[in-house]
């Protein structure tokens, strides 16, 4: 009945990864649902990949599945409603900015906070920028790092040119540009949202099946927090 799907063939996809949710070999992943829909001797697989994918995308935008990386699983009724919660929860303009900041500055390069230069013998204190936010508050130091992500609101005017101009304009200032090519934006407000929703429902008062299903989202997001820091450094 649910007019946002392409039914019989959303509908069967769903039946499949129903059947498949506990079972550990086997990974939820395209290839693996590719191989367990063929029905036909001579299907043409690559086709029906392509297939899969669109109704991955159509079930995962209905909340009917969750995605985590390339993985997919079958959601039940109360799982299903967390996932609804969580998709509806409110981010600030500086929440996901503030993330990445994080993921960047500290597990990327590693919390450094001073360039030592070798030759004078003398350590640099670094302001270190994402998206025009400081991550500390130390923002008069004499060199600064500066993080440009898709994530900023005039993301698309930094140009190579345009950071080669903003460096010059600013003396003593490194501009980073990240690439726009990858999945992690999607996946950094998956991971904000989903640790947002757990500290707002986290208490003592919560059913054991809600326990149980936002310990479920804590352990994906810490494998999406790692993937994401993949991701950020390549």
């Amino acid at each position: 009945e649910n007019t946002g799907l392409k039914n019989p063939f959303d509908a069967k996809l769903l039946q499949v990864l129903f059947l498949i949710r506990y079972i550990d070999l086997l990974k939820p992943n395209i290839d693996n649902l590719t191989t367990l829909c063929i029905d036909e001797v001579d299907t043409d697989r690559l086709k029906l990949k392509r297939e899969i994918e669109a109704s991955l995308q159509r079930l995962e935008k209905e909340t009917l599945i969750n995605r985590n990386g390339d993985l997919f699983f079958f959601l039940t009724n109360e799982e299903r409603e967390v996932g609804r919660e969580i998709k509806g929860v409110d981010l600030s303009a500086n929440d996901q900015t503030k993330v990445l900041a994080e993921l960047i500055f500290t597990e990327v390069l590693g919390d450094v906070n001073k360039f030592k230069y070798k030759p004078y013998r003398r350590d640099y204190d670094l302001t270190r920028l994402c998206d025009g936010h400081p991550f500390t508050s130390k923002v008069d130091a004499e060199l600064t790092v500066e993080i440009i992500s898709p994530l900023h609101d005039e993301y698309s005017l930094f140009s190579e040119s345009k950071c080669i101009m903003h460096s010059h304009e600013h003396e003593g200032r490194l501009v980073l540009r990240l690439g726009d090519t990858q999945d992690w934006d999607r996946e950094l407000q998956v991971l904000v949202k989903t640790e947002k929703y757990i500290r707002q429902k986290n208490d003592a008062g919560i059913t054991p099946t809600l326990k149980r299903i936002l310990q479920d989202r804590a352990d994906e997001n810490r494998i999406r927090k790692t993937r994401l820091i993949q991701m950020l450094e390549h």
